[in-house]
């Protein structure tokens, strides 16, 4: 009976094999089933491909290749049965060791342990080009990257340029002068790019043809989609957004969308398509995808039924210490203490917590020290905006009732003298701590950098100079105490369910930042791959912005691997460039070693804020994709580190 049954097994492990090997040659003729020796047409290549790992760049399909040295063969893998090399080499090329031997041995500097030259064929349909790529963390010698071209070269039939990617510094400097490889690089890349997809979500809405150039923010609503011929540098909430200009993904209007949850899209061609002409003004639904997008015609009751899945039905009614006096230094000061001084304040007490063994004070601005709600609320009272602030919170009042009244809510604080005792002390604080007389005032309200509302952009910080007869002190305390009434954080505010008459306003104050080399935003996670350690980069030069850029200025973009816990990246120093400043000649912004630097500090923060939020804590959640939006500045002369702010960075569902 055993043998019998063994018998039938072995039968049917035969006949399944057999199928598997008839069925991947008769899907894939042209290709000998799971790999292929050569790509000799479009066709092949096509049949072979599969969607990279990464989606840092969009409309790329891939083929893996392996080129096994002691036989001297070269294999364009199927992805769809291989989308790993070590899967490929383990099945097919009998490769006996674990993927950490793999890895270890296949990644390196020699050829002391390599038995395979590992890479990638990316065919970027924007641009119709072919671009041969290896692993950012693969430390092949300059030789063998050459070698390794050459053998794929002679296995690229079609009739097309093959060019070589330089995805990092080791590789620029490399092949830099090269005549007889044909290279690209991350700036090219990045600017051949046609399509971008920014937040991939499903919307419904009204399209609208904006040009940006007369944009105002009262001529929409949150059921309109959005297309402007450029970038507007703010937007409202609505219901969804494509531009003709890239985004990067830490951008002011990206990381609003991403908050919102709302879908948008780059596509440079868009504004004069005619694609988008019948549905101009029409009710639509619009899904952003990684490589392409929908639209369709859409009825009332959809729309209507999708509008209200989105909305909370109860109102938040946030914590306020209204009666704690005096003005707070970091140190006395903790993540708790967000209802005493606000969620910026109160992370930056936490920033100031956090030292290594590289930094052994933590790199934030000198002369730091809080404002507490108690004044903002004492100055509101004592203008006689009480009122105003109960009339304009009621639900029956029209948008241009509303903007009437925030007006004159501004115009109230604007107008009242603030308390004498504050100024002073304030004053004091600033001769006594700060190195600097210039200092910035900082928004940090409840209802700001806090779980489950960014309000990234809602308020305003104010620089005051201790005394100027211009900007003064006390200017600065009462444009940062009236934006609190900005219409679009009533508006944000208000949509999100937040009782705007317990929102306070306290003030984050520290020396400012006149003269500097970089500023600079991170990602505390990778935004490419999911469960997957790397930090996410936007560097500019100097004061140049990078969340609200001029037309047309690009700015470096890059992963740093020096997060992860494995030797694998950790032994090496691995920065990913996806693409580069436009106004620094086509070099990098920061040195590799200030990249790693700043890395394996931001790390300490990430580990400090994960263990301070109560969610994160939950059993399953994971470190890796655990992110905090960081704000951070090298100066001008001394090129020191300086962390201006953390907070989570949230995608809404």
């Amino acid at each position: 009976m055993a043998r019998s049954l063994f018998f039938i097994v072995t039968i049917f492990l035969l006949f399944f094999s057999y199928s598997e090997n008839l069925t991947a040659q008769n899907k894939y003729p042209n290709v000998r089933g799971k790999y292929s020796y050569d790509l000799e047409s479009k066709e092949v290549f096509d049949k072979l491909a599969g969607i990279p790992l990464s989606s840092k760049y969009g409309q790329v399909k891939s083929v893996k290749f392996i080129y096994q040295l002691e036989k001297e063969r070269l294999f364009f893998m199927n992805s769809l049965w291989y989308p790993y090399h070590y899967s490929f080499c383990k099945y097919l090329l009998h490769y006996s060791g674990s993927l950490h031997d793999f890895n270890k041995e296949n990644y390196q500097e020699g050829r002391a342990d390599r038995a395979f030259l590992l890479g990638t064929l990316n065919y970027f349909a924007s641009s119709d080009k072919f671009i041969l790529e290896i692993s950012v963390a693969d430390e092949m010698s300059r030789d063998d990257v050459v070698l390794l071209y050459s053998k794929v070269k002679e296995g690229f039939l079609l009739e097309k340029e093959l060019y070589l990617f330089l995805n990092n510094q080791r590789l620029v400097e490399s092949f830099r002068g090269e005549k007889e490889v044909p290279i690209i690089t991350a700036e090219e890349i990045y600017g051949d790019q046609q399509y971008q997809a920014l937040n991939k979500k499903v919307a419904y809405g009204y399209l609208k043809k904006i040009a940006v150039d007369t944009f105002k923010m009262e001529q929409v609503g949150v059921k309109d989609l959005l297309l402007f011929n450029g970038s507007p540098n703010d937007i409202p909430l609505i219901a969804g957004l494509i531009t003709t200009d890239f985004q990067t993904p830490l951008s002011h209007i990206n990381v609003l969308c991403q908050n919102r949850g709302t879908p948008i899209m780059a596509w440079k061609r868009a504004w004069e398509s005619k694609f988008f002409n019948e549905f101009e003004g029409e009710l639509v639904r619009f899904e952003v995808k990684q490589d392409t997008f929908s639209m369709e015609k859409a009825d009332e009751t959809e729309a209507e039924k999708f509008w209200r899945k989105g909305r909370k039905k109860s109102k938040t009614v946030l914590k306020v210490d209204a009666e704690s006096k005096g003005l707070w230094k970091m140190e006395s000061l903790c993540f708790k203490d967000i209802d005493l001084v606000g969620g910026k304040a109160a992370h930056f007490a936490e920033l100031s917590k956090v030292e290594t063994e590289e930094f052994l004070e933590a790199p934030i601005p000198e002369g730091a020290f809080a404002i507490p709600f108690y004044y903002y609320l004492q100055h509101i009272k004592a203008c006689g905006a009480i009122p105003l602030v109960e009339k304009v919170s009621e639900k029956d009042l029209s948008p241009q009732e509303a903007s009437e009244l925030l007006d004159s809510i501004r115009t109230l604080i604007y107008s009242h003298q603030v308390d004498t005792n504050l100024i002073r002390e304030v004053e004091e604080m600033i001769c006594n701590t700060s190195p600097s007389n210039r200092m910035r005032f900082r928004s940090s309200t409840n209802a700001e950098d806090v779980k489950g509302f960014n309000g990234a952009g809602l308020y305003a910080s104010k620089t005051g100079i201790l005394g100027d007869e211009v900007k003064t002190i006390e200017k600065a305390i009462k444009k940062v105490w009236a934006s609190t009434w900005g219409d679009r954080a009533f508006q944000e505010r208000s949509y999100f369910q937040i009782d705007s008459r317990s929102v306070a306003m306290g003030i984050l104050v520290h020396r400012s930042f006149p003269d500097e080399a970089a500023n600079g935003v991170c990602i505390t996670s990778n935004l490419y791959r999911d469960n997957v350690n790397g930090f996410v980069f936007n560097v500019q030069l100097g004061e140049e912005s990078i969340v609200k850029p001029e037309p047309g200025v690009s700015c470096d973009q890059f992963i740093c691997y020096s997060d992860s816990p494995y030797e694998f990246y950790t032994d090496k120093d691995i920065v990913e460039y996806i693409s580069l400043s436009s106004l620094n000649e086509g070099r990098p912004i920061m040195t590799t070693e200030e990249i790693l630097s700043t890395t394996r500090y931001l790390l300490a923060v990430k580990k400090h804020f994960f263990d301070l939020y109560e969610g994160a804590k939950d059993e399953g959640a994971s470190f890796s994709d655990f992110a905090l939006d960081v704000e951070f500045k090298l100066e001008e002369t001394s090129r020191k580190l300086y962390i201006k702010q953390a907070r989570l960075f949230e995608r809404a569902d």
